[in-house]
């Protein structure tokens, strides 16, 4: 069987991560399956970390530039842990 890999299930896969469901760890370890990694999943990787990025300078610049109370509502850990902002989860 040939599989597209998305992005999370690689990471998920790659991480040895509880996350990912038991078939799909199956169909990915399974030395028959064919797996295909798009060569967008490979950008996507080197910049997983933007997405939070993008969302903690959009509070920065309310928060600094604006001068205005800023409260992120996220259950990101790595968001949470850097203590830029201010965090409601």
């Amino acid at each position: 069987m040939t599989y597209i890999l998305d992005t999370h299930p690689l990471v998920w896969f790659l991480e040895a991560s509880p996350r990912l469901s038991a078939v799909a760890r199956a169909a990915i370890s399974d030395p028959a399956s064919q797996l295909v990694i798009p060569s967008i999943v490979l950008v996507e990787i080197s910049y997983l970390d933007i997405h939070d990025a993008i969302v903690v300078a959009t509070a920065l610049v309310y928060r600094d530039v604006l001068r205005q109370q800023v409260t992120v509502i996220t259950k990101d850990e790595a968001i949470r842990q850097s203590r830029l902002v201010e965090v409601l989860w």
